[in-house]
């Protein structure tokens, strides 16, 4: 997907459905996880993929049927490994659907996946439609990111 001048919600959406080629409509799609998780799985395939297995031999059917738990675990142990500001994953927020939440946690991803896509070299520049969290922003335009 090219990347629009200014990034809005509908841009995340679509982005998150042409990513991971499962339904994303609305901020209610991402309320189990399993389109969160298969966005990172995308970006950091190794990464996930190990975090998967060690949480969960046991399951044999996609990842996008797991049971939610499975999902928010996965994320939880992605973003300590990546060294990811935890607040961002606001996992009460993003189950209720709530605005805030669910934009700051598809803003981080978009954003993790266009660093991958360009080798992490030179420097990304994204507009969103909508205010990032503080914490958001300041992770964002750091050297960490």
């Amino acid at each position: 997907m090219p990347q629009p001048a200014v990034v809005a919600k509908s841009d995340l959406l679509r982005w998150a459905c042409d990513e991971t080629g499962l339904p994303v409509s609305s901020f209610n799609d991402l309320r189990t996880g399993a389109v969160l998780h298969e966005l990172f799985a995308v970006s950091f395939p190794a990464l996930v993929e190990q975090r998967r297995k060690q949480l969960c031999q046991a399951q044999r059917a996609p990842a996008s049927a797991w049971p939610a738990s499975v999902h928010w675990t996965v994320l939880k142990t992605v973003f300590q490994e990546l060294r990811l500001p935890m607040r961002m994953l606001d996992v009460e927020g993003i189950k209720a659907g709530r605005f805030k939440p669910c934009w700051n946690i598809l803003v981080l991803v978009y954003f993790c996946r266009q660093i991958v896509l360009c080798g992490g070299m030179g420097q990304l520049s994204c507009s969103f439609a909508h205010p990032l969290a503080n914490e958001l922003a300041t992770f964002l335009q750091s050297k960490v990111a």
